[in-house]
């Protein structure tokens, strides 16, 4: 028995030791044994060797979302060939990591080999590309420069996305290097339903991306590149904007990164916004300086209140009101004796008289760039005026426009009044 017990374990192993010298079965057992006995011994050794040679063999198949699966050369290695989507494979048994061995000697990664009756559900590991789907519960998908970074646009439910197999903190990078949220991604095509019409979004409230239309009283609407940050830009009345969902207070981001009031867009082309419900002020004493009575002069709007210089709406004044100035500046902004700020270039002294009176002066106040010189309000270019310059104008506005006093035109948005 020691001898057939080393046979079976040298075939296992393969041990290179030699075998211990045979000796006669009538000096290992005290009596004489059957031939029965003895068959069935060498029969029970032999169903041991040969089970433990091939227990761990199987048979699987390749299965995908269509693609091919790769065949490396080892575990994570080189690439060598591919295997298309159904096609059945031999296995070795051996496993290493999340890698199975083919009976040629080459490695597929498990996550995409069925064995038995089992079906792989996972998505690819290391590098190995992959399609997936976009899977919300209707709304479109946030798609980012970087994991967590920018918003660069975003994917409706149900879309098909291309990836590369790469993944960082949750995001999962495409094969155009934008990176979209893992958790809505789903590796077989999820059900097309129509979503029921989103709700009117109120001020401030709701973080899905959306589209809304401009709407005020006809001038443009100023575009900021922060919330009551710089001006950077304008967008005519009735133009459609994108929206991330992303507020703070009564700001509202748009898909490019700029932002604007959320006090001049609707969500309903044809409705118009009305300005927010003036505050009644709180009458305080004068604040030293050149503090003063001036009046509001717009083009039939009320003018907004700030709670600081191009900071957040909180009223408006309207058309024509008498205001008290402390006489404390900062750029357009004056302070009102009640703490609150409203811009300069809506203030005169005559409330009969044009903004700025008949002919006042202002400078250019761009980010760096000439201001463009046109022949009417929104109309052609005809010239430019350096960042810094001295204008002169007549006090005519329409909209956002003023006119300079050769009769030209120019925004009113990078004019700063002296």
């Amino acid at each position: 028995m020691e001898s057939l017990a080393y046979l079976h374990t040298a075939l296992l192993y393969e041990s290179t030791e030699p075998a211990p010298e045979l000796r006669d079965l009538s000096e290992l057992l005290p009596s004489p044994t059957s031939a029965a006995w003895l068959s069935a011994q060498i029969l029970a050794a032999a169903l041991v060797v040969g089970t433990a040679g091939s227990a761990m063999a199987a048979t699987g198949t390749v299965q995908t979302n269509g693609n091919p699966l790769n065949v490396r050369s080892t575990p994570g290695g080189p690439v060598v060939s591919s295997l298309p989507n159904g096609a059945r494979v031999e296995l070795t048994g051996r496993r290493s990591g999340n890698y199975l061995e083919l009976a040629n000697g080459t490695w597929v990664s498990a996550d995409w080999v069925a064995v038995g009756n089992t079906s792989p559900t996972q998505p690819p590991s290391g590098t190995d590309r992959a399609v997936g789907f976009v899977n919300t519960s209707g709304e479109p998908l946030n798609v980012r420069s970087a994991p967590g970074g920018a918003i660069v646009g975003t994917l409706p439910n149900g879309t098909r996305v291309e990836l590369t197999g790469r993944s960082s903190n949750g995001f999962l990078e495409r094969t155009n290097s934008t990176w979209v949220d893992g958790r809505y991604i789903t590796y077989s095509q999820p059900p097309v339903t129509t979503p029921p019409p989103s709700p009117t979004p109120n001020p401030g409230v709701g973080a899905g991306s959306s589209t809304a239309f401009v709407r005020t009283n006809g001038s443009p609407l100023n575009v900021r590149n922060a919330p009551g940050g710089a001006v950077v830009g304008s967008i005519a009345n009735g133009s459609r904007v994108d929206l991330t969902g992303r507020r703070s207070g009564e700001w509202a981001e748009r898909t490019n990164g700029t932002w604007i009031s959320s006090n001049w867009i609707t969500t309903n082309p044809g409705t118009t916004p009305q300005p927010p419900t003036p505050q009644p002020p709180t009458p305080q004493p004068p604040i030293g300086g050149d503090q003063g009575t001036k009046f509001v002069a717009t083009n039939g709007s009320p003018l907004n209140v700030r709670n600081a210089p191009g900071g957040t709406i909180i009223g408006a004044i309207a058309n024509g009101s008498r205001v008290e100035l402390t006489g404390r500046r900062s750029g357009e902004w004056v302070e009102r004796t009640n703490g609150t700020w409203v811009s300069n270039n809506w203030l005169v002294d005559n409330p009969s008289g044009n903004v700025g009176g008949d002919i006042s002066f202002g400078r250019v106040r761009t980010n760096g760039s000439s201001l463009n010189v046109r022949n009417s309000p929104g109309g052609q270019v005809v010239g430019t005026i350096p960042n810094g310059s001295r204008v002169a104008l007549t006090g005519r506005r329409s909209g956002g426009w003023v006119q300079l006093e050769r009769g030209e035109w120019v925004s009113g948005d990078w004019i700063v009044m002296e």
